[in-house]
Order: structure tokens, then sequence, then C-alpha cells
């Protein structure tokens, strides 16, 4: 599931000694209580559902989803001992978590999973505002039947069924299953 995946990143960053946070959802944008320390934000985009792949240790998939996540870092802002932003150590910062974060996709991806362009937005970079980098993230979801997981033993009953009988009469009793 998508939501293992956001919580395994914020989780393999924190093993990675990133302590920028990461939040998920669309109403997580427009909030950061710390400048300094950055945070990642993701936003689920567009999925595409796909043929069968088998991905990591997961029983056999019905089907493959390919979640889109929209992933906006911004980078920790750093200030001089007088409090004035310095935008290339600012820059840097948000370079090395935007690295942190790919490594850290990577780190619990169980399936494929690929990157499109980063987008940078410069004009975020003002007073109290960090580098913002942007990227879409793509993991591939099995979809698995975990409410039946098994098909059922025996024949099921079929609650009268109407068919027509090999001699041509129509018959309102379930024929026999074979299978």
């Amino acid at each position: 599931m998508i939501s293992d995946f956001v919580t395994g990143l914020g989780t393999a960053l924190a093993a990675r000694g990133c302590g920028s946070p990461v939040v998920f959802g669309l109403e997580t944008l427009a909030s950061q209580t710390d400048p300094t320390l950055g945070r990642v934000a993701c936003v689920l985009s567009k999925d595409a559902i796909g043929a069968t792949t088998r991905i990591g240790g997961s029983p056999r998939a019905r089907r493959t989803r390919l979640a889109t996540l929209d992933v906006h870092v911004w980078g920790p802002v750093v200030f001089d001992v007088n409090g004035a932003r310095l935008a290339t150590a600012s820059l840097a910062a948000a370079e090395a978590l935007l690295h942190a974060v790919i490594n850290a996709a990577l780190d619990v991806a169980t399936g494929t999973i690929s990157f499109d362009d980063v987008t940078w937005d410069t004009r975020t970079a003002v007073a109290r505002a960090g580098y913002l980098a942007t990227f879409a993230l793509h993991v591939e979801v099995p979809i698995v039947d975990v409410t039946y997981p098994a098909p059922p033993s025996g024949t099921v009953a079929v609650l009268r069924d109407t068919f027509t009988a090999p001699n041509g009469d129509e018959a309102t009793t379930s024929p026999s299953c074979i299978g």
C-alpha cells in the first residue's frame, strides 16, 4: 500500500540522519512549522492499473497499480548568526535533502520505482522559505485480494439458476460445476 511506502520513506530518512518530516496529503503543502528542518510532502497524483507483476515477497498480485506521488521537497533554510538567510547554503541543504529522499525511496521500494525530472521553484526561496524541488515518483503496488484469500473448496451453490439442459428442456436446478 502507498501509505506503507510513505511511512517507510519517513523511517528511512530518519535512519539516514535526516530530521526533515515526511507529511502526506494535499493539505500539508501549505504548512511548515520549522523552516530550518525542511520537509517532504507527498501528494497522490494519478494511478494506472496494469498487468500483473510479482513485487517483492507479495503473493501473486491480481493486477499491479502504478501509483504516482508528487513529492515536494522543501530544503532546510540556513541562516547566519544575524538571522539572514544564506542562499548558497540553503540550496546545498535542499540538494542534500533531495538526494536523501531519492535514496530513501530506493531503500523502501519493494517493486519497481521510477522518477520524473526534478523541477526547482526558486520563487519560494525568499525571506524565511527554502528552495523547493518537486518530482513525480511512480511506485508499483500489487493489488492482492486480501478479503478472499483462497478459492472456495468444493462447489458453490447457485440459487435457482435457469439453464438449458442437454436435451433442450429448460431446467431450474444448478448444473454440476466442473473444475
